[in-house]
């Protein structure tokens, strides 16, 4: 023999059935399950960017916010609550919701508004948001966002969160009223907060 011939590979249509199937299909099954991956990626990280962007716009209200006047009542409220740590009270912005922001040190904003409140609703306020960092639920509210914004493609995900922040504000209800406060008057006072504040949606991702 005074040369070699070049070997070829095996042409699909030698292969046995089934294999030259699996060898067809392979990169088109591949290639749908890359494109559902980078679907979620894109997703999870729109919903993280949110969350991100939401803790540094907090950051910046709560570097930049006054004490709020509030004569040492969140001070007694919260001995009152079973806190033993002292919870920062500053102002938000005017016409926000008041909100409790931090993991470590939470702290609570009240709207410039609220200084002309009654004293009644001025404690029945604080009283709810220090219920809040008596929870803990900064830290669970930053869990569960973590969890919708893995699972942000799954509607019993968001059934879920709508749940939690129903049972967050119901249980967040009971810690008031076992502190004394009259049903009908906090529930007065609570609607006539939401009646005339507003909301912010972009802080929503950070704050309670």
């Amino acid at each position: 023999v005074t040369g070699s011939a070049a070997v070829e590979p095996p042409s699909s249509s030698l292969l046995p059935p089934a294999t030259a199937r699996r060898a067809t299909n392979a990169p088109r099954y591949g290639d749908w399950r890359i494109w559902l991956m980078l679907l979620w990626a894109a997703g999870a990280a729109a919903a993280f960017a949110g969350m991100f962007a939401a803790f540094i716009a907090m950051w910046r209200i709560q570097r930049a916010a006054r004490p709020f006047p509030d004569d040492g009542l969140a001070g007694s409220l919260a001995q009152s609550l079973g806190i033993r740590h002292p919870v920062p009270v500053l102002e938000g912005r005017p016409g926000s919701m008041p909100m409790t922001f931090g993991l470590l040190r939470p702290a609570v904003f009240m709207p410039p508004e609220a200084a002309r409140w009654s004293e009644e609703r001025r404690r029945v306020v604080l009283l709810h948001e220090l219920a809040h960092v008596r929870r803990g639920d900064a830290a669970t509210h930053l869990l569960a966002r973590t969890a919708l914004s893995l699972n942000w493609w799954n509607p019993l995900a968001w059934s879920a969160w709508r749940e939690f922040v129903k049972e967050r504000e119901r249980a967040t209800d009971d810690l008031v009223l076992n502190a004394g406060a009259r049903a009908s008057d906090y529930a007065g006072h609570l609607l006539e907060v939401a009646r005339t504040m507003q909301s912010a949606p972009a802080t929503a991702w950070a704050a309670v």
